[in-house]
């Protein structure tokens, strides 16, 4: 293809863009990024997420931890023959310290990363209790000290003092035989109150430095998460807690009232929104990754979008089981799936929206567009080389394909003066009364 031909299709995209970019709101759509094991990522579960303080990327998957700088992959393994190497490729949690040294939780255990060194450190301290950490990792977080906090699956809750190199177990299977030492999610508010999840259980909490754990009850006497699953724990603006899990879906906690709301319980089908992952992209709009895709939901409106992996469509998700959501600094969201490797969505400066062959035929103008022109009715006349003759209603975001014996697929021109001209080889004159869509009516 020539110069002049690259120059006009991108303009002809580019100024389509722009006429989408003034429309009102429901033209909206997310356009998502993928990459996966052909970029470089080590293998497509992405389990957990996280954007370093010197900006790199990091993604845990079942088979090797992943530093992506923008162009491409850093990919570390366990490696027999290097001392220094992670221990373990199973990757369940990252966290990064106020010192810039990243905890990374894996199957079997926690591992230290030295940014410094590029280096791992198998971190194998004994508790006062005589345990250690060797089982899955489900959660990391710190302190308001810049202590370290560890959920580990039957191990209970484990805390590291850095500054005196201390460990400690809490709920551990040797101390409390009577409580679950599975805790999948945990969380401090402002208060210093510790919230637990247990798996398969129920919500707990502790306000007096874990000697006793009580299960949250709401205003109205019920306990509304017994026997669920809690996946995800996120606080929110006006002292809000919001939690996601297997059976009840995002639910929203006032700590201020103690009123549980129910924001997502099913999706636009009906059926029940396994809600694994919950991450804020703006005081308004919660994201929740779910097994059936991710939903975006709209604390103001009370309404969500339901994005799904689309067949043939290369901006859809690349997979409808979210295992990760995380925001980087830049305002952009990834999102890690099970199948489909990392999707990302980039902070929206400008909006344009994007017309492509895709697995909606209502939105398909072919791959290569040649020529438009406006109509005297506000509609868009679109040629193309592929697929013939469009009309695109900018107001309702309607588009048509219209079909004529004199008009072949490959159209090079069009212009309007009172009747409409089209142009392959040589210039065919067709009244605009003659064109009919695919319902054969006749267009006045």
């Amino acid at each position: 293809m020539n110069k002049t031909r690259t120059g006009i299709f991108f303009f002809i995209f580019f100024f389509i863009s722009i006429i989408s970019c003034a429309q009102p709101d429901f033209f909206t759509r997310y356009y998502f990024k993928n990459l996966n094991i052909r970029d470089g990522l080590s293998q497509n579960t992405v389990n957990a997420i996280l954007q370093d303080s010197k900006g790199f990327m990091w993604f845990g998957t079942k088979d090797g931890l992943n530093r992506y700088d923008g162009l491409s992959f850093r990919v570390f393994k366990f490696d027999a023959k290097a001392k220094k190497s992670i221990g373990n490729n199973f990757i369940t949690a990252l966290y990064e310290d106020q010192k810039g040294t990243i905890y990374v939780g894996t199957d079997a255990g926690l591992y230290v990363y030295s940014p410094i060194t590029e280096s791992f450190i198998h971190f194998s301290l004994k508790s006062a209790q005589g345990t250690s950490i060797e089982h899955s990792v489900t959660s990391i977080i710190s302190d308001k000290n810049g202590g370290i906090w560890v959920s580990v699956d039957s191990q209970g809750l484990f805390y590291y003092s850095p500054s005196q190199g201390t460990l400690t177990n809490y709920f551990s299977n040797k101390s409390k035989k009577h409580i679950s030492a599975n805790i999948t999610r945990f969380w401090f508010d402002d208060s210093g109150t510790c919230w637990l999840c247990l798996y398969d259980d129920n919500l707990y909490y502790t306000k007096d430095h874990f000697k006793t754990l009580k299960p949250y009850v709401a205003a109205d006497g019920s306990q509304p998460f017994k026997d669920d699953i809690i996946n995800k724990l996120v606080s929110g603006s006006h002292y809000c807690l919001y939690v996601g899990s297997s059976k009840g879906g995002l639910k929203e906690i006032d700590l201020t009232t103690n009123k549980v709301r129910t924001l997502l319980l099913k999706d636009e089908s009906g059926e029940i929104v396994y809600a694994r992952e919950i991450a804020f992209y703006s005081k308004d709009e919660i994201w929740v990754g779910s097994e059936s895709g991710l939903f975006i939901y709209h604390l103001k409106t009370g309404k969500f979008t339901h994005h799904t992996c689309v067949n043939g469509d290369p901006y859809s998700l690349s997979d409808n089981a979210i295992y990760s959501l995380f925001k980087d600094r830049e305002g952009g969201m990834w999102i890690g799936s099970y199948f489909g490797g990392v999707n990302y969505y980039p902070k929206q400066y400008t909006y344009f929206e994007k017309f492509y062959s895709s697995g909606n035929t209502n939105r398909d103008f072919g791959k290569r567009v040649r020529e438009f022109c406006e109509s005297n009715d506000g509609t868009i006349w679109i040629g193309t080389e592929d697929k013939g003759v469009f009309n695109y209603n900018p107001a309702t975001g309607a588009i048509r394909p219209f079909t004529n014996p004199a008009i072949y697929h490959n159209v090079h021109g069009l212009c309007l003066d009172g009747v409409l001209f089209m142009d392959r080889n040589i210039c065919q004159r067709i009244k605009s009364s003659e064109l009919k869509d695919q319902t054969d009516k006749i267009i006045p």
